[in-house]
């Protein structure tokens, strides 16, 4: 698999893991007690954080929030953002 498959792939990774946990969330919000959905929400909030981490070790900063000191410049504007096509 090469680089941009890579991106890619954790992207996608983390576009479903995030969609999962805001869905989670919201049904949470209407049934606080459900313990399945707790559960579920525990398991892709990890799988959003691990993939988020992953792709910010690999190819820098997915959100531009927190990452104003990394270096000493600002590095979200660095590289395409994380929704770019790369060519």
């Amino acid at each position: 698999m090469n680089e941009k498959q890579s991106r890619c792939k954790l992207l996608k990774e983390i576009q479903i893991a995030s969609f999962a946990v805001v869905e989670t969330n919201l049904y949470l919000d209407t049934h606080p007690f459900d313990t399945d959905a707790l559960c579920a929400l525990k398991k892709y909030s990890e799988m959003s954080r691990k993939a988020i981490n992953e792709y910010e070790s690999l190819y820098g900063p997915i959100f531009a929030f927190g990452n104003y000191e990394n270096n000493g410049c600002y590095q979200w504007v660095k590289d395409p953002f994380p929704w770019e096509k790369e060519d």
